[in-house]
């Protein structure tokens, strides 16, 4: 039962980020259980952070045009610093600053928490499987096991006909079943 988290998480909307260590304190310390202090991290991130469809789409066409792998880390080392400020000023992001965020928030909480990065394949990317690395999620740990979650996906989609991030939350991906989030998530 994740009331409690959930209702917490939603004390504090458009809280800043600029200090995660504050917010993960706020959002975890009335909780009890390890599985309850994520939920509420998570949570609010699906709540309050936005996929940035400019920033989305910059960064897609890019990796769509890079083959070289040096050509995309130096990418990848300039995409960065704006997918994070963005992430502070604005509350938006895309899926490097949502893994980022949510482990961040987790550790500050006391909590095991690893970024993956890999491919996601939707029905626009990465059709049949490998392609262009182009997604980043979690692996939390909680009670001694390892779980999958992926709060950009949790947070809604980007629909690329009307050019903008929808929001929807989809608790699929939330301590997700590793044999189901395998079939859209393959790490490096």
């Amino acid at each position: 039962d994740f009331t409690k988290a959930d209702s917490i998480a939603r004390l504090y909307p458009h809280y800043s980020i600029v200090d995660v260590r504050d917010l993960a304190g706020k959002l975890t310390k009335p909780l009890s259980t390890d599985v309850e202090k994520f939920r509420a991290i998570y949570q609010w991130i699906c709540l309050n952070i936005e996929n940035d469809y400019s920033l989305y789409q910059k960064n897609k066409t890019k990796r769509e045009k890079t083959t070289d792998p040096t050509e995309l880390k130096q990418w990848n080392k300039q995409m960065n610093p704006i997918v994070f400020e963005t992430l502070q000023k604005k509350h938006r992001t895309v899926c490097t600053g949502y893994a980022y965020l949510v482990r961040e928030l987790a550790l500050h909480a006391g909590l095991s928490c690893e970024m993956i990065d890999g491919y996601g394949r939707t029905a626009h990317a990465n059709i049949g499987g490998m392609g262009i690395p182009n997604h980043s999620w979690n692996a939390i740990q909680l009670d001694n096991k390892w779980y999958l979650c992926d709060a950009t996906w949790s947070s809604g989609a980007i629909d690329p006909e009307r050019k903008m991030f929808v929001k929807k939350y989809n608790n699929s991906y939330f301590l997700s079943d590793p044999t189901m989030f395998i079939r859209n998530h393959y790490p490096l």
